[in-house]
């Protein structure tokens, strides 16, 4: 653009310079022509008036002789050998012509005429008209010879005025040019290796103006936009590429980085849903920062975008199953119940809260009476079905905040926080015993089975978790030994 308006100036400069050129050559061509022809015209009087005065001084000296016939001899014979007459005639005051010469054949254009006094009372006009080529002779001659002039003048003055125009002007005119195309030409150059080195990059690279205009993008950005959606893809916008939208992005879900870049003036990253013409979540990682040149305080904003719906894919089949090796670590794969592992975590996390509150806890271990004769029995697929039901059973009947576990085999722990006073822990454990008691059904075939219950309280029966576990499985093994199916808290003076 820079360039064709230097040539448009250069063009009109020499135009402008070479029309006043030659308005001063043929202004000064006319006025030396009117000049000379005047001057001509000046000196044709002058000569006529010469010629009438001695023709006039001859005719006097005639008339006074009285030599009539030399007169008008000489008359003739002078008309005859100039051929520019047209009338040369001689008269009295009475009219009577002594001399009438005329010449049909040309145009009267110049009169010259003088009067004669003989001084014995007569006089005498002679009267002289000549044509026009008395001077369009000479006239004709001056135009070739000023024409001649001013062909030759013109190509020197020409040459002249070029070459002082193109020294003082056109010359640093065309340097000026000449420089401007080859720098726009580095520039183009320039460009195009930048936009080449960006176009063999993956990832998405766009250049953002102050007005979300995008002036530079690269292969990977105009491969997945949608430029249905641009409203002037001479002048596209950030969000119509990346979202779609006629409005800048904003909000938690989509977080406007430039917005960001523009207030700290440090870098950002954010991460957006840019998605692909189908409607596919296409999640991309925003990673901007602000481009400033020197002498200026804003250039634009760079924003490169990593595509991370691969890896968020993969993160997220990561943590789950991540976290389905820590729920797996830590629960019974069984009972779903939380398994030793967990129980200690628990039980650790449980005394903690009270000894912070001060408050009471409670500690249960089930242990299932005559087990082993269901599996030897019945088969361990019956036995595995039995232990699900007594987990579901003992979940159902414990508050929310109180934890169910399976220590393994058919050995189950209660852990109950928050207790008012020891005595509930006992009333919970008569409710679980009460429902282990209720026959149920697996396979058509009628399960009955009972368990025994010990119980430790914190702080009375011990103030660390394995203090709590021994004294609650003692307490268990007590009431195996006074023929199972029953409750026993622990008691140091037993």
């Amino acid at each position: 653009m820079r360039d064709a308006a230097a040539e448009d100036r250069y063009r009109s400069t020499l135009y402008w310079y070479g029309l006043l050129f030659f308005a001063f050559l043929v202004g000064a061509n006319v006025f030396v022509y009117h000049h000379q022809k005047e001057s001509l015209e000046a000196e044709s009087d002058r000569s006529g008036e010469t010629v009438v005065k001695l023709l006039s001084q001859l005719a006097r000296e005639a008339l006074l002789t009285e030599d009539y016939a030399t007169i008008e001899w000489f008359f003739q014979r002078w008309g005859e050998e100039h051929p520019n007459v047209v009338e040369l005639e001689l008269r009295n005051e009475r009219g009577f012509r002594l001399v009438d010469y005329r010449n049909p054949g040309r145009a009267p254009a110049f009169v010259h005429q003088r009067q004669l006094d003989l001084g014995n009372g007569e006089r005498y006009t002679l009267r002289l008209v000549r044509d026009a080529e008395a001077i369009q002779a000479p006239l004709g001659a001056l135009l070739r010879q000023l024409i001649l002039a001013s062909s030759v003048t013109t190509l020197l003055l020409a040459a002249l005025a070029w070459t002082l125009l193109r020294w003082k002007m056109l010359l640093p005119l065309e340097r000026e040019v000449s420089l401007r195309k080859a720098a726009e030409e580095k520039v183009g150059q320039q460009s195009r290796f930048l936009q080449t080195i960006i176009d063999s990059v993956e990832e998405q690279i766009m250049v953002i103006g102050h007005d979300y205009e995008v002036t530079l993008m690269n292969r990977a950005v105009r491969r997945n936009a949608d430029f249905a959606h641009v409203a002037d893809p001479a002048h596209p916008k950030c969000h119509e590429i990346s979202h779609q939208r006629a409005t800048p992005c904003d909000g938690e879900d989509h977080p406007c980085p430039i917005h960001q870049v523009l207030e700290t003036g440090r870098p950002c990253s954010v991460i957006h849903n840019h998605s692909l013409k189908d409607g596919t979540p296409n999640y991309v990682e925003l990673h901007t920062s602000l481009l400033q040149c020197q002498g200026r305080d804003f250039f634009g904003i760079i924003e490169v975008g990593v595509n991370v719906t691969e890896h968020l894919k993969s993160r997220e089949m990561l943590l789950r199953e991540r976290s389905q090796l820590h729920h797996d670590a830590h629960h019974d794969p069984l009972t779903m119940l939380p398994n030793r592992r967990l129980f200690s975590e628990k039980l650790q996390h449980a005394i903690g809260e009270c000894r912070q509150k001060g408050c009471q806890m409670g500690l249960l271990f089930i242990d299932l009476d005559r087990f082993k004769e269901i599996n030897d029995n019945l088969g361990h697929g019956i036995g595995d079905l039995v232990l699900r039901h007594i987990a579901d059973k003992l979940s159902r009947n414990v508050r929310a905040g109180d934890v169910v576990t399976r220590l393994g085999g058919d050995e189950f722990t209660v852990i109950l926080s928050d207790l008012g006073a020891p005595e509930h822990a006992e009333i919970v454990a008569g409710k679980l015993l009460d429902t282990l008691h209720r026959p149920f059904t697996i396979d058509d075939r009628i399960i009955k089975i009972s368990c025994s219950i010990g119980i430790s309280i914190y702080p009375d029966d011990g103030d660390d978790a394995e203090a709590l576990i021994q004294h609650a499985d003692e307490a268990m093994y007590q009431v195996k030994e006074q023929g199972r199916d029953g409750i026993v808290r622990f008691n140091r003076s037993a």
